[in-house]
């Protein structure tokens, strides 16, 4: 195997069943508090080596059917999940890094979904309120 291919093999380790279904239950599950979306986190730098699956699983979350229904508050809370796993990307775990090559090319379409959901906002969160914290994230990616 080539380097390149010896790195891919590695970070596209499977999750087991029972841990596909939590890193789904804490996604389904998160709420904008801190512990919730270091949970989340968490669980993905204990699993760096499945990176590909686990960011599938969270880039589902986020743009799959059931996201059409979630609240705004969760889809929120995972969109800071997916920034803490990002930023935590450049940390000193192995097979961490993994997660910005898988998340990358995803970001176009989560902004994109984030527009719709900014564009038709009519419920409890006000559209300005889901611009503020879009754009926070934003700008923490900057810095």
């Amino acid at each position: 195997l080539t380097g390149a291919a010896r790195e891919r093999e590695r970070y596209h380790a499977r999750l087991r069943k029972r841990e596909r279904k939590s890193l789904q239950k804490l996604l389904d599950n998160m709420t904008l508090e801190r512990d919730s979306i270091l949970e989340v986190m968490g669980f993905c730098l204990d699993f760096a080596e499945c990176a590909a699956e686990c960011s599938a699983v969270i880039v589902e979350s986020l743009l799959g059917k059931k996201s059409e229904t979630a609240p705004v508050l969760l889809i929120l809370a995972r969109l800071y999940a997916l920034s803490d796993v990002l930023h935590n990307s450049n940390a000193p775990v192995k097979n961490a890094s993994a997660y910005r090559t898988e998340l990358q090319p995803k970001l176009p379409a989560i902004f994109e979904m984030l527009s719709k959901l900014y564009r038709q906002s009519t419920g409890r969160f006000s559209a300005e309120q889901i611009k503020s914290r879009v754009v926070a994230v934003l700008k923490a990616w900057r810095s």
